[in-house]
C-alpha cells in the first residue's frame, strides 16, 4: 500500500474543516490533519482572501502549483483539486487562463476543443467517475461493464483528450468544462 499524502487544513470554519477532513480520509489516498505533524504536509488548504487556497509544499513544486476555489466549493471538487495540485498542476480561473493565453500566444494559433474527436456519452460518464477518483473496478461496477471495458474507455479518453495520465485527463476536462462536480 502506498503512503497516504498529508493534507494540512487551516480553515477558520471548523465545520467546513471537519467535513473536508472526512472527505479526504474517506478517499483513502489522503490523511487530513488540522494541526501540523512532525513531518511537513504535502498540501496545505487554507481560507484566505474569501477563497480556498490549495498549495503544494514540496520545494520542487511550491509556487508552481496551486488552486483557488470558492469557499462554498463542494468537498468532492476540493478533493479533486487537491489531487491535481499534489500531482504538480496549477489550476487557474478561466479569466486568469485567458489573460495568460493572450500574453503567451495569439489566440488564433491555439487549437480549440472541437479539433479533437468528440467524447461519447459513455466516455463522459467515465470521465466524471475519474474526476471522483474512481479506479477501473469502481468504474466497471458503477456502469455495469467489465473491468476490461472500463480500461478501454479510460484509454480512449486519454487519447481523445491528449492526456498522459488520469490526472492530466481530469485537469484537461476541468479546463474545458467537461467535468461536472
Amino acid at each position: 500500500m502506498k503512503d497516504r499524502r498529508i493534507i494540512l487544513l487551516t480553515l477558520s470554519d471548523s465545520a467546513h474543516a471537519d467535513s473536508l477532513a472526512a472527505a479526504l480520509d474517506a478517499d483513502g489516498e489522503f490523511f487530513a490533519t488540522l494541526t501540523m505533524l512532525d513531518d511537513a504536509a504535502d498540501v496545505v488548504v487554507s481560507d484566505s482572501d474569501g477563497a480556498l487556497q490549495i498549495s503544494a509544499t514540496s520545494p520542487d513544486t511550491a509556487g508552481d502549483t496551486g488552486a483557488t476555489l470558492p469557499l462554498n466549493a463542494d468537498d468532492a471538487l476540493v478533493v479533486a483539486a487537491i489531487r491535481l495540485v499534489d500531482a504538480g498542476y496549477r489550476i487557474s480561473s478561466a479569466t486568469e487562463a485567458a489573460d495568460d493565453l493572450d500574453d503567451a500566444v495569439d489566440v488564433a494559433d491555439v487549437p480549440v476543443a472541437s479539433d479533437r474527436p468528440p467524447l461519447s456519452a459513455r466516455e463522459l460518464e467515465v470521465l466524471n467517475l475519474l474526476a471522483d477518483g474512481a479506479q477501473n473496478k469502481v468504474i466497471a461496477r458503477a456502469l455495469n461493464i467489465s473491468v476490461h471495458t472500463a480500461k478501454f474507455h479510460v484509454a480512449s479518453l486519454l487519447t481523445k483528450l491528449g492526456a498522459v495520465n488520469r490526472t492530466d485527463a481530469i485537469a484537461i476536462a476541468m479546463r474545458e468544462g467537461l467535468v461536472s462536480m
